[in-house]
């Protein structure tokens, strides 16, 4: 029983595989850590640029203060 033993843990077939899931799964989680970031810094950004039109006259009201009024 203690040669199997040994003889499993020296047999190196299949730990490319695990390697791979692992190092896969690391890089998409990753990926995916820096998207959601990106994703809530673009919202932000949008919002942002919302927020500054709020209030300036966006085609209501008298129709005065347009641009080319």
């Amino acid at each position: 029983m203690k040669k199997l033993i040994s003889t499993f843990l020296k047999e190196e077939d299949g730990v490319t595989a695990v390697e791979y899931a692992l190092l896969a799964s690391a890089a998409a989680a990753t990926v995916g850590g820096v998207a959601t970031g990106f994703y809530s810094d673009l919202g932000s950004f949008f919002d942002g640029i919302m927020a500054e039109d709020d209030g300036s006259g966006s085609g209501s009201g008298s129709g005065s203060g347009g641009q080319f009024d």
